[in-house]
This record gives C-alpha cells, structure tokens and sequence, in this order.
C-alpha cells in the first residue's frame, strides 16, 4: 500500500524525530560503554588489590608450610563478587582454582593482569598475579570475580537513558510542531496564494490524484512563471526590434533633413554675401552723397532748415551703421567663421567711440567721460567687434539720457576678466522688457531705435567668451556692463 505524501511540515517534523532519536540512542549508547568500562577497569583493579593482600598475607605460613593458615586465609576473601581465588608455590596449590576446561576466553583485556573470561555462561574478571621472592620460587595468585553486577549496572543505566529519551522526544515534538509552524507559515501563504489566484483550479485537477503539498505547488507555480517571463522576453524582443527599425527610419530621415538644412545654409551664406556687396556699396555712395550735395550747397538756411538737413544726414548715417551690424551679424552666424583677436586698449576704442557719436552727444546736449579707471586696460578681442558693443551701448545710453546729464565710462579688473561699464541717467529700462532685451530684436518707442543693438551685444560679447548684463542704479538710469578675457597689452592674433 502506497503511503499518501505528507506535507512539508510533517516531512519536518519526522525528519527532526528520526535524526533526534538516532543522536540520542548513539549517545546513550556511548555513554553506556565508558560507564561500564570504567566499571570493569574497577573492578579489575579491586581484584589485584585483594591478590597482593592475599600474597602479604600468606608469605609467612609458605615459608612454615602452615596449609590450613593459607587456606583459610583463601576462605576470607572468597566473599561476595569473588567467587574463586587460588595460590600456587613450589608445585602445590591451594584454593578453588577454575580449570581451563570450564573457562572461555572472551579475549578482552582488562588492565595488565585482568582479562575477562566466561565461565558456565558467566562473565567473570580473572586476575593473575606473580610475586618472585629473591632466592626462591615464584608465588602465583589467581583471582576470580564475578562481572555479571557490573553488566547489570549498565543495561540499568541504559534503560534510565531510555526513559529519559522518551519525554524528551515527546518534548521535543510539540515544539518542533510549534517552531514548523512558524517556519512554513510563509510557504504555506504563498501556496494558499497560488491556489487563490488559480480558483482553486489544482484542487479540481487533483481529485483522485495524489495530493500535491506547498513546495509542489510552488516549484509549478515557479515554472509558470518562467514560461510567462520568456514569453515576455519574445514580446519585448519583437518591440524592440520594431523600435530599432523605427529609430532607423528617424535616423535616415533626420539624415535626409540635415542635408537639406545643409543647402538651406549655404544658399543663406550666398545670399548674405551678394547682399552685403549689393546693399553696402549704394548705402555707402547714398551717404556720401547727401554730406557732399549739403556741404556744396552755399545756402542761407533757416534753423529749421538747418536742423532738418542734419536729420537728413543723421538719418542716412543711422541706417547705414543698421545695415552694416545686421550684415556682419548674420554672416558671421551662418558661416560659423572664426574672427580674429588682438589685445586691445579699452582707453583708445572708447575714445574713437566718443568721437564717432561726437554729434549726437551736442545734439542731445549729453557729456560723456571716460573714468581713469579705463586706462592700461587690455581685452582679447576683435577691434571691430569691441567698436560695434560700445558704439551701441554708448548710442542708447545717450538716447536715454536728459540733457545736461553725464554718461560715464568706468572699468575694473576680476578674476581674469575686464569688466567694462556704461553707466546713465536715463529713464532705465521697463519692467516689461527687462528679461527680453538680450534674448533677440524688441519693438522700441523710440524714434531712431532700431531694437538690435543690445541683441548683437550679446552675441559679439559671448562670441568671445564673455558676459553681459545691466543694473538698475539707485538714484536713475541704468548701466550696463560687459566682461571680457583679460590681455596683455601686446598683438596677440588668434586663429
């Protein structure tokens, strides 16, 4: 008859049982053997102290031939355990010495003169002792006890063993029952789970079948799960390859674009050029006209005749610096062409700026002054580039300014960078445009602005390397600050 399989914590607890039992029965067992050795040896060791005292005790009647002393003497100890004791001298023997006929060597050894023998089917110690006495023969004592108390002691003392076995078996099964409980408690959740989740299909598949316990359940559980996971693996493979194809796809199609954004750039790099050469050669003769038709003119003009004739000339001035910064600008950014750099004194570009705005400075009836601070100040730069930044930060700041006000420029030293300022008494900047002004061309009120000045400051400042900022100053107005790399103050050219 097939036994049904049991559970995990029967499996447990019998496993637990059978080990305890076997450690417990070779424990007793051994203890048992020493105990009963130690007994042995004892008893061994009390026979051949009986056989010296035997010995001491009948020197004088041999040397006498006194026989019934001897004898008697063999009497008094053959009590009790002792069962036999003889003594041989000279031939003669005296005592109830066991033939070799009735005795049966059990060949076990107990200390140097014991050795333990069977005798009518009982286990008896022999003790054998030779006391030599100078000048005369050997004295030979024999010494028989009986053993069979000593192998009783013992199968007591396994059977208390036993019974104390028992109760600690018993003991130790209630709390292996409890601790299992604790231990599989989480195996046997997550095999209620498994069954939960399957409603309970494992049961109605079993039925009259052997019954499947929680390490079955979930071992299948586990290979589900497997076969879930690799599937999930093919489904997430073919995504991916979809995803690759796709990303492919992009790629060429980015790829493509690129090359057309390529030809779009270098037609816009074209048609930059032929309109810098187009628009710049007739502004340039536009200009030159109007100074030299006014200036041939000897005319007797009213104020505001005069005045009108300078607008004309301011006018034509304004939008040939506007068409030259927005050419210059938008060539440099679609060729992406490297500029040259020299160390250039701060002092000497501030005044070539000054001097170029010298007219707008009486007509807004401004003062411009340069801090000594901007002496022996040298910047890595293109010349052309600082020009253009001060010309433009230097027009708005005198566009701004009341008449009679002061415009200062200043400059400082920090941490490897010059720090150059424009500082003004205008109006300062509205709110509403204060995070927009360097971002790209803004809508101005005002009627000669343009709206790209401080947009192509930006990017000239950046383009080498630098900074550029405004504060508002306490009192009015603002100023505006730029930095630049520090130079020494020799021609240093740069790619």
């Amino acid at each position: 008859m097939k036994l049904p399989k049991m559970n995990i914590r029967k499996r447990l607890i019998v496993f637990g049982m059978i080990w305890l039992t076997i450690c417990s029965v070779a424990l007793a067992s051994l203890l048992v053997w020493h105990t009963q050795t130690a007994l042995l040896i004892g008893a061994a060791e009390k026979s051949e102290t009986i056989a010296h005292k035997l010995v001491n005790a009948s020197k004088a009647n041999i040397f006498s031939g006194d026989t019934e002393e001897i004898k008697k003497e063999i009497d008094k100890i053959v009590l009790g355990d002792i069962i036999g004791a003889s003594l041989k001298f000279d031939g003669l023997l005296f005592g109830n010495n066991i033939s070799k006929e009735k005795a049966k060597d059990l060949t076990t050894s107990i200390g140097a003169n014991s050795s333990l023998i069977l005798v009518n089917g009982m286990r008896v110690i022999k003790t054998e002792i030779m006391v030599s006495q100078p000048g005369q023969q050997t004295i030979s004592v024999s010494i028989f006890l009986n053993a069979e108390n000593i192998y009783e002691q013992a199968k007591s003392i396994l059977w208390l063993g036993y019974l104390f076995l028992i109760p600690m078996l018993i003991s130790f099964l209630i709390i292996a029952w409890i601790l299992s409980g604790k231990i599989v408690s989480p195996l046997q959740r997550l095999s209620a789970h498994i069954i939960g989740k399957k409603q309970l299909k494992q049961d109605q598949a079993l039925l009259g079948h052997e019954k499947k316990d929680e390490i079955d359940l979930i071992f299948e559980y586990c290979i589900e799960l497997e076969d879930k996971l690799n599937k999930k693996a093919v489904a997430f493979e073919t995504v991916d390859e979809k995803h690759k194809a796709q990303l492919r796809e992009t790629t060429e199609s980015f790829e493509g674009k690129n090359i057309q954004l390529a030809n779009t750039l270098e037609s816009h790099k074209k048609l930059l050029l032929l309109l810098s050469h187009e628009v710049r050669t007739p502004m340039t003769a536009l200009s030159l006209h109007i100074t030299n038709l006014f200036d041939s003119l000897d005319l007797d003009l009213t104020d505001k005749q005069a005045n009108r004739v300078e607008r004309i000339k301011s006018l034509a001035q304004r939008i040939f610096r506007l068409m030259e910064s927005v050419l210059k600008f938008s060539l440099q950014e679609a060729t992406h062409s490297e500029v040259p750099r020299v160390s250039v004194d701060l002092s000497n570009v501030s005044k070539q700026v000054i001097f170029s705005l010298n007219h707008l400075i009486r007509g807004m009836d401004v003062e411009c002054l340069i801090d000594a601070s901007v002496h022996n100040k040298y910047v890595f730069i293109n010349p052309d580039h600082l020009e253009q930044i001060l010309l433009n930060l230097v027009h708005n700041s005198i566009k701004q300014s009341p008449p009679g006000s002061k415009i200062i420029l200043s400059a400082n030293e920090t941490d490897g960078f010059i720090q150059f300022s424009v500082e003004d008494s205008g109006l300062g900047i509205d709110a509403s445009i204060k995070d927009k002004i360097f971002k790209g061309p803004l809508k101005t009120t005002y009627q000669e602005s343009n709206g790209v000045g401080l947009y192509i400051c930006r990017y000239l400042v950046e383009l080498h390397n630098g900074s550029i900022w405004f504060e508002d100053n306490p009192k009015q107005g603002t100023t505006f600050i730029f930095s630049l790399p520090k130079s020494d103050p020799v021609n240093i050219f740069s790619g």
